[in-house]
């Protein structure tokens, strides 16, 4: 792809088990790259993605588990790539912010928050 950018895409993806009614859906919000000539070329090729990587399959119980593509939250064209580029960043309140980092693994924590 000559001249392509690149673009952040923030995609929605649920889950749903047989024929189940849901009031909360376990959802999926996955960020990935997306390469396109400009953002409604971007934007089509990631429904495209998540149309295509829908699936299903029997779980232990005999019922079909269904991760259906609800659609693209956000699209945003990345200017540059480098080292340490923020792709998505969100905000969350947390009384224990160390308790949203696996408290089994020091490995991913800095030094100061051992």
């Amino acid at each position: 792809m000559n001249d392509a950018q690149w673009f952040v895409a923030v995609r929605l993806v649920r889950c749903r088990v047989g024929e189940h009614q849901y009031e909360n859906f376990l959802c999926d919000q996955q960020i990935r790259l997306i390469q396109g000539l400009d953002h409604e070329g971007a934007l089509e090729k990631a429904l495209l993605i998540g149309a295509a990587e829908e699936h299903h399959y029997l779980n232990e119980d005999g019922e079909t588990v269904y991760w259906e593509f609800v659609g693209i939250v956000q699209l945003e064209e990345l200017e540059t790539l480098h080292d340490g580029l923020e792709i998505h960043s969100s905000f969350i309140r947390s009384d224990e912010p160390a308790a949203l980092v696996d408290i089994h693994s020091n490995a991913f924590r800095p030094a100061h928050q051992s």
